[in-house]
């Protein structure tokens, strides 16, 4: 039985679940991200078998650790409804039973991900200066990056363009007036004191390009969004009129060699890569989001991923 955890609107899982489906009529069951997942038991003794049973979503979806061939995470976490919404709780009570829920939840995956497995749920938020470290380690080039909150330190830094991203990753922040957005921005020199905040040498471009891992294999593709101002500097600052070309790259044997050495490094199976390649043809390194787009490069490119993953599911199954 094949077991994957995801959201339910990620079209990547569907597409690769209707692949799986084409392929076999192997058992899978797909527990998302919104759905109510009910321990059933978990058991531990003395003979060493463990028991894990969960249900989810009330419906009979009856998931048990020994029938478990293989575990796809892709996205989302196991979802708890501590408690009915209607009932008035101390906050601190709610906050030990999410402890409660976690050490739980934590184990639960753990056991899942004993099984052999595509994705990390414990590296889904990767620490993007570790990985900057790993990355100067396997050869690469990175962005000269700093952290400061230390204006007169950045004023005095010799660094002609900056760019500043958050640290962690990017997230929706609104209200009803107004919105932050936190894509890759030129840096303007604040007069006030600031937040510890990630600034990086700006890397000139000649493509972008985003590359997909799926254990040994890699799927490049270039992005040409440095001749459009809207999308030079991110090119997630999308221009409808004037969209960016999106094509199939090859990469050097080379830069295969030193991205599989990085997943190893970090501990990785999958996930998606980005890198700029400069007018003098050097490869930097930026980041990597384990669980970044698939039909984005799959799309564009006719790679056909989602097909792929299906099959090195199957593969490692049999």
């Amino acid at each position: 039985m094949l077991v994957l955890i995801s959201e339910s609107n990620d079209l990547s899982t569907d597409k690769v679940v209707e692949w799986f489906i084409q392929f076999s009529d192997y058992k899978f069951g797909r527990i998302n991200e919104n759905d109510s997942v009910y321990i059933n038991q978990i058991v531990l003794n003395n003979s060493e078998t463990l028991s894990l049973q969960l249900t989810v979503n009330g419906d009979n979806k009856n998931f048990k650790v020994y029938d478990i061939d293989f575990f796809w995470y892709r996205r989302g976490n196991l979802n708890k409804k501590i408690i009915n919404s209607s009932i008035q709780i101390n906050n601190q009570l709610l906050k030990f039973l999410d402890w409660e829920w976690k050490i739980c939840h934590d184990f639960i995956i753990r056991t899942l991900m004993s099984k052999k497995s595509l994705g990390d749920y414990f590296k889904s938020s990767v620490n993007k200066l570790e990985n900057l470290q790993i990355a100067l380690k396997c050869g690469f080039i990175i962005p000269e990056t700093i952290i400061t909150e230390d204006i007169q330190f950045l004023l005095t830094y010799n660094m002609r363009k900056k760019i500043t991203k958050p640290i962690s990753e990017a997230m929706i922040i609104s209200d009803e007036n107004d919105y932050l957005d936190l894509k890759t921005k030129l840096v303007n020199m604040p007069s006030n004191n600031i937040f510890p905040s990630l600034i990086q040498k700006k890397i000139e471009k000649w493509i972008e390009l985003r590359v997909f891992v799926s254990y040994n294999e890699v799927y490049a593709m270039a992005i040409f969004s440095q001749n459009n101002f809207k999308t030079n500097i991110d090119y997630r600052n999308y221009d409808e009129e004037k969209k960016n070309r999106f094509v199939p790259f090859a990469l050097t044997h080379d830069i295969k060699q030193k991205i599989f050495l990085f997943m190893e490094k970090a501990g990785l199976d999958t996930g998606s890569i980005d890198l700029i390649l400069t007018p003098q043809k050097e490869y930097v390194f930026l980041e990597i989001n384990p669980a970044g787009n698939i039909e984005m490069v799959s799309e564009p490119c006719n790679y056909y991923i989602e097909k792929r993953i299906a099959e090195q599911i199957l593969e490692r199954i049999a």
